[in-house]
């Protein structure tokens, strides 16, 4: 019985709203807010539960941020084109299987940044 009921449990879901796709942004911080849906965002120590869990931010191949209570601020990042990926994974630090992700390719410019005065 409890296999057909989490046979039927909606998927959870991940979107990445900002910074859009193709999105120039200045990257001090650079501010990612995200969209979840099924999944309990939960603190990392917190014991391992089905259905929740953090996620795990991902900029051009490598772990910057992980956390639970978007929206979550990145510093340090270089000028230049960045592929932003964003997963859901357990407590355990472990992804979902099948994996829940998004991603969106952006452009870090500084110069955005600057304060015109």
């Amino acid at each position: 019985m409890w296999r057909w009921l989490l046979a039927c449990a909606p998927d959870p879901t991940l979107a990445i709203t900002s910074p859009t796709a193709d999105a120039v942004v200045c990257g001090e911080p650079l501010v990612v807010a995200v969209a979840v849906t099924e999944f309990a965002l939960i603190p990392m120590d917190d014991p391992v539960t089905p259905g929740a869990g953090h996620i795990d931010l991902i900029l051009n191949g490598q772990p910057v941020m992980m956390g639970h209570e978007p929206p979550f601020d990145i510093f340090g990042m270089a000028d230049g084109r960045a592929l932003l990926r964003a997963e859901l994974v357990g407590s355990d630090h472990k992804p979902l299987d099948p994996p829940v992700t998004d991603e969106v390719q952006i452009t870090i410019d500084h110069t955005r940044c600057e304060d015109p005065s």
